[in-house]
């Protein structure tokens, strides 16, 4: 299988100036660590034998100081770019370490599961002349549209550059790629499928935009470790529909905040 040269490598985007919950990524979690400390851990023991870069990209903001430091504890590069033109961030940071092809990660993703992860990387070593890689649902919705939280996504620079170029639109300086599926006709895109028993579970959400996210969210991971269960989508999923209080709460916040 004859692979790319193309240097790949995993961005991480986190800020404390989350609107909805501030601090939410250096708050604590699970006896001492937050969020973002779990999910920079799992990424790097994900990777491990990989020729990956992983780099953490925040913000010039001094209250971002705090993220820094989290990703220097674990030896994590990180890169500090423009607050609100994230596009901007991911382009700069992508130039600066020389990657050509990145994953996305939204650092609010407490359950990004990681043979998903591996999924794009492969895809993107492979898959020479895509612009984006993602799972999406039979529908052809791309996940990062949907409340699961389960999963990162892969793009080429090439593409960011375009969005660059095309668009001085708000809403697209601030989700990344969000440009490249209001315009697929514009790129080569590539969707993996997510299950369909999985897409049969509406109610569930794994991402954290208002406290009671981050109490869910807590109590599942409280119940993983306590259960010596593996962090996958099978177990996180046996964990909700095993508390129904949980699930039911899930169901509001997805009513209060669909994207």
């Amino acid at each position: 299988m004859h692979q790319t040269q193309s240097p790949i490598g995993i961005i991480i985007q986190a800020r404390t100036g989350s609107t909805r919950l501030p601090e939410k990524m250096v708050r604590d979690f699970y006896k001492g660590k937050s969020i973002l400390k779990i999910l920079l851990e799992r990424i790097k023991k994900a990777t491990e034998g990989r020729n990956i870069k992983i780099v953490l990209a925040t913000t010039s903001n001094p209250n971002d100081l705090k993220i820094k430091a989290i990703a220097n504890q674990l030896g994590i590069d990180v890169f500090c770019g423009s607050e609100n033109d994230v596009l901007q961030r991911f382009i700069d940071t992508a130039h600066h370490f020389g990657m050509k092809k990145i994953v996305r990660v939204c650092a609010d993703n407490t359950f990004l599961d990681m043979q998903s992860l591996n999924r794009i990387i492969d895809c993107l070593e492979v898959k020479e002349d895509v612009d984006y890689v993602a799972f999406s649902t039979s529908q052809g919705l791309p996940t990062i549209k949907t409340h699961y939280g389960f999963w990162a996504e892969g793009v080429s620079v090439s593409a960011l550059e375009k969005i660059e170029k095309l668009t001085e639109e708000a809403l697209f300086r601030e989700h990344v790629t969000n440009y490249i599926y209001t315009y697929p006709d514009k790129f080569h895109i590539y969707y993996l499928k997510i299950s369909t028993e999985l897409e049969k579970k509406k109610y569930l959400r794994l991402t954290i935009d208002t406290e009671t996210d981050f109490n869910n969210l807590q109590y599942i991971y409280k119940q993983l470790v306590e259960q010596e269960l593996e962090i996958t989508i099978e177990n996180v999923i046996k964990i909700v529909d095993e508390a129904e209080e949980i699930m039911k709460k899930m169901e509001q916040q997805i009513e209060q905040n669909t994207k």
